[in-house]
């Protein structure tokens, strides 16, 4: 199982701090800040003393719509759905593996937890097709 990288409290993860932790993933790294940046979805870096490890937070106006967690190597983003919204999942033209095992999958505390490790361009655009999903959630 991979560690949480960025875990020094004192030290902020700019950009090349990112490139020296993500090696080969940071490109694919900037694509996705730059895909939601573009859909007016901020990133916000803060230290999670409960993780011990800094972690972004995806903004929309002030709807939290994931989590991003950094690894040696390579990221993942986590969103959180409620029950009521499972079924929305399925409408989405998403890889049917990532959709069967979220549909499969059992509630953390209240919440459903659907995480992308983005190793490619169709990862990518699953997440940013789920994130605007998210949107519309209430």
């Amino acid at each position: 199982m991979n560690e949480l990288a960025l875990t020094n409290k004192d030290q902020y993860p700019d950009l090349e701090i990112l490139e020296a932790v993500l090696q080969e993933s940071f490109p694919l790294y900037q694509r996705t800040v730059q895909a939601l940046s573009a859909d007016n979805i901020q990133v916000t870096w803060n230290y999670y003393n409960d993780g011990k490890a800094w972690m972004g937070k995806l903004l929309w106006k002030k709807k939290n719509l994931g989590w991003l967690h950094i690894y040696n190597g390579l990221f993942k983003v986590t969103i959180y759905f409620t029950e009521k919204y499972r079924a929305g999942i399925e409408t989405l033209d998403i890889n049917p593996h990532r959709k069967s095992s979220f549909l499969q999958s059992s509630t953390v505390g209240k919440l459903l937890p659907m995480t992308f490790q983005v190793e490619q361009e169709k990862d990518l655009s699953d997440l940013l097709c789920v994130i605007g999903y998210k949107r519309k959630c209430r």
